[in-house]
This record gives structure tokens, C-alpha cells and sequence, in this order.
């Protein structure tokens, strides 16, 4: 890959951290690079201090979040970043006002995902989702999904519980055995629902939960969004 000067992504992160080391790494694995100079390049707002997105979501106090993503988002782009990315699936709800105060696009994890999975399996037409609260109450994905014709299946509401435990145990004690036997046995839940795929729609669940676990294909949004990322940076896309 030769050297020139491609485009600079911004990546809001913090949400969580860990999360967002995990989009950067798969970045850097994504792009065709042979030497350092071949890398692209990214600059990180690492801001944990967002508030909690499905707190925010369930008690109607959206405002602080909106505030946070759109100063991260204003920081980047006065930074030199081309484009934005989030490595949050629940904090895409918010997006559609940050994008109104900054003049760069945001790629769209939610968009890349279900356009991945039309692509690279358009024969599963039910997908299961394992994913935050917050994101199951937004319809995030289920409304990307209708446009073209796939249905999505949800955990009932005890699993729902498990899988937000789980979550937060990521968050906190890093990838442990106990989250991914949650994530496992949900995702099994879903497969004997129907389910012919499963998007792992929480940045922390594939941090814990291996595909090899999960016995239909299990899809990753933050290795959509990298792939996408490079390709935008690339001018792949264009």
C-alpha cells in the first residue's frame, strides 16, 4: 500500500474503554499496511465520563449525553479528523443530533452491520440480538433490518436482565467466563427462537463471547464498523 495522505478518523471513545481498544486494534489489523507509514490516522477522544446511554435512555435525560458526544464530536473535527466513528452501539441513538452540529459524516455501525449481513449471509432472514437494554427499547436495529425485509428476535425479559448483568460485568472486571456463559446460553435462547444469525449489538459482548460459541454466525458491529472505517479512509468507498 502505497503512502498518501488518506482520510483521518475520529473515533468517540470511552464507551467503554476497553470497547473502543478493541475497535482501534481491529482497525489497525484491517488496513493493508506493510510498514508503519502505511497506517492510517486516527484520532482518539477517549471520554469515559459520557453518561450511562440506557440510564439515559430509561429515565428521559437525554441531554447530557447529547452534550458530551457533540463537544467529542466538535473536538475531532477541529482536530483534523475527515469523519467520525462511534465503537457504542446504544450511543447511535443520539447521533442524529450530534451529526447536526458537526460538518464531517459519522459512519453508521447500525447501517454497516445489517448491510453486512445481507451481504455475507442473504439467506438467514431472522437475526437474533444480544444487546443493551437501551438499544432493544430504541429499535436501532429492528428498524434498519425492516427496510430490507429481515426480522430480528429479542430475548425474553429474564434474559434481557442476564444480559445486562453481563454487559456491566465487561465493563467492569474485562472479559470473564461467567459473561460469555450468559452471552452463550442467550444466544442459544435465540437460535432455538428462530434466530439464523446473531449480532453481538453490545461493544462488550464480543470482547467475552467467542463465535465459536454460538452455533449459527455470529456477527460483530465493531468489526463491520473497522472494516468500513478503513475502506471510508482508503477512499474505498468513494
Amino acid at each position: 500500500m502505497a503512502t498518501q495522505p488518506y482520510k483521518t478518523i475520529g473515533l468517540l471513545g470511552g464507551m467503554g474503554p476497553e470497547a473502543t481498544v478493541d475497535l482501534f486494534r481491529r482497525i489497525v489489523r484491517a488496513t493493508p499496511a506493510t510498514c508503519d507509514q502505511e497506517h492510517l490516522h486516527i484520532l482518539v477522544d477517549n471520554d469515559p465520563s459520557v453518561p450511562d446511554r440506557t440510564e439515559a435512555l430509561l429515565s428521559d435525560n437525554l441531554e447530557p449525553v447529547v452534550e458530551k458526544l457533540t463537544a467529542m464530536a466538535q473536538r475531532l473535527e477541529a482536530a483534523g479528523a475527515d469523519f467520525l466513528i462511534v465503537p457504542c452501539n446504544t450511543a447511535h441513538y443520539f447521533l442524529d443530533r450530534v451529526r447536526l452540529t458537526v460538518s464531517i459524516p459519522f459512519l453508521d455501525m447500525i447501517e454497516e452491520t445489517v448491510t453486512s449481513l445481507c451481504r455475507e449471509h442473504p439467506a438467514q432472514r431472522t437475526v437474533g440480538l444480544l444487546a443493551t437494554t437501551g438499544t432493544l427499547r430504541t429499535r436501532l436495529y429492528p428498524r434498519r433490518a425492516e427496510k430490507v425485509s429481515l426480522t430480528v428476535v429479542e430475548p425474553p425479559a429474564t434474559d434481557q436482565a442476564a444480559v445486562m448483568a453481563a454487559i456491566h460485568s465487561v465493563k467492569s472486571r474485562g472479559a470473564n467466563a461467567d459473561a460469555a456463559s450468559v452471552f452463550a446460553r442467550v444466544a442459544a435462547g435465540l437460535v432455538a427462537a428462530g434466530a439464523q444469525a446473531v449480532i453481538a449489538g453490545c461493544t462488550e459482548i464480543p470482547l467475552a463471547l467467542d463465535a465459536t460459541s454460538v452455533s449459527v454466525p455470529l456477527v460483530n458491529p465493531a468489526e463491520e464498523l473497522a472494516q468500513a472505517a478503513v475502506r471510508m479512509a482508503l477512499g474505498a468507498d468513494a
